[in-house]
């Protein structure tokens, strides 16, 4: 007798969403053949359609090259297998230095590894995303092409050149580079590759000894134009100009942009005529310190914006997990919004001290004499996003952030011309903070 319960009656393109969601860990933790795909073990009914219809699950495979025990080159061969023709996502991790270990007669995890790496290498045709977090080693062997590769990322804390000549003739698309020496970055990316997104995040090594050496950064970021659309840059030190050669370098395609608080300096030698969306946030590795360096962030970023006339393009500007050192940082922020009369999403988030109450201050609209300023400061603005520690901010806070929400949803002229409502507000903040309740 056939099964009637309603699990068994779900449609098979409801099963395809569920076990996308159902999907292990994918990263560092999700060595192949180490986390089971247990949706496919409930019945015969998922099995055959996890294993038959559903390729793609089988597609992402990760190998650590130095740890991997038997059974786990087992696992790579049945998700090949499984994976059919599916565009492949490989990550491939080795925290050693991989040609000692290989040397050492005692490892017993050689043949195995040596195995399964060639067994990737034979379907190197589909791999479409490549993350590869080791040391260079002169024993591995690599593909010849990588026909359809765009998504490459490359780890290392190694102060040699990565194996970048390895995939010149891939159509790499997105970059990603997370290093600890600056160092080994080339000043040219492979003529091959069209670079439509580039990300950059560098380790303490390097930029403490050699002082930043913020040339070759800007020199490698500018190589990637023309067709560079969105750039995401991350540093555990600040970067200081060290060269007085350093000059502006344009990014024509440009269009996203995020940059925290280590690379501020950085924005300034860059024009990018065409951002529409822009990101400004708090450094990862220095979240829990006090940066010194707020104001200066935020007129790096005003600099750019003039010299890239962006009065009329950007749309879209967020201010996250920032620390207003003083209220100078402030003074700078509501100045840098001047900027940007088109603006129209603003996301203000990780508020500290008394000082984002004067931002909100400043975007309260007043029709009064002494305030006609404040009716030319984001005209176009029609969602905005405030989250921040709501213990650490004094005074009447919430008080004067309804005042501003109230006064951007009333209709208001200026000189002839009708200004945006406030259309979208949230807040972490409690309470009830629905624009059409606040009267």
């Amino acid at each position: 007798m056939p099964n009637e319960s309603p699990i068994c009656r779900l449609p098979t393109e409801l099963l395809f969403i569920i076990f996308d969601l159902a999907l292990p860990n994918c990263g560092w933790s999700g060595i192949t053949g180490y986390e089971r795909l247990m949706f496919s073990d409930v019945c015969a009914t998922w099995r055959t359609i996890a294993t038959d219809s559903m390729p793609h699950i089988w597609a992402t495979i990760h190998i650590d090259l130095v740890e991997s025990p038997p059974h786990w080159a087992a696992a790579v061969r049945r998700y090949i297998q499984r994976s059919g023709q599916a565009p492949l996502r490989i990550l491939v991790t080795c925290y050693e230095d991989l040609d000692d270990r290989w040397a050492d007669p005692n490892v017993k995890t050689i043949e195995w590894c040596e195995r399964t790496w060639t067994l990737l290498c034979a379907q190197s045709y589909r791999w479409k995303s490549l993350v590869v977090h080791f040391e260079p080693s002169k024993r591995l062997v690599w593909p010849a092409q990588f026909p359809v590769l765009e998504d490459l990322e490359i780890a290392q804390e190694d102060e040699e050149l990565p194996p970048f000549f390895i995939f010149q003739d891939a159509p790499v698309s997105t970059l990603r580079l997370d290093f600890a020496y600056q160092s080994w970055l080339p000043l040219l990316v492979p003529s091959s590759w069209s670079l439509r997104r580039l990300f950059l995040e560098s380790g303490l090594r390097g930029c403490e000894q050699r002082g930043g050496a913020l040339e070759h950064y800007i020199d490698y970021i500018a190589s990637c134009s023309p067709h560079l659309q969105h750039l995401d840059m991350q540093a555990s030190y600040v970067f200081h100009q060290t060269v007085h050669r350093t000059h502006d370098r344009l990014l024509p395609a440009l269009t996203s942009l995020h940059a925290d608080s280590s690379t501020c300096e950085m924005l300034r030698y860059i024009i990018a005529p065409n951002l529409t969306s822009a990101s400004l946030g708090y450094s990862i590795y220095m979240r829990d310190e006090i940066h010194p360096l707020g104001a200066s962030y935020v007129r790096s970023f005003a600099s750019l914006v003039e010299k890239s006339r962006l009065r009329t393009s950007l749309q879209s500007l967020e201010f996250v997990l920032f620390r207003w050192s003083n209220d100078t940082t402030a003074q700078s922020v509501i100045e840098c919004l001047h900027l940007l009369p088109a603006l129209t999403r603003l996301t203000l988030e990780g508020l500290y001290e008394t000082y984002p109450w004067y931002v909100v201050a400043a975007l309260r609209r007043d029709p009064g004499a002494d305030r006609i300023a404040s009716l030319e400061l984001l005209p176009q603005l029609k969602a905005l996003t405030v989250d921040t520690d709501a213990e650490s901010v004094h005074g009447d806070f919430e008080g004067e952030l309804r005042d501003m929400l109230r006064s951007r949803t009333k209709s208001c002229t200026h000189e002839g011309r009708e200004l945006a409502r406030l259309e979208q507000f949230s807040t972490n903040l409690k309470g009830n903070w629905d624009l059409r309740t606040l009267y």
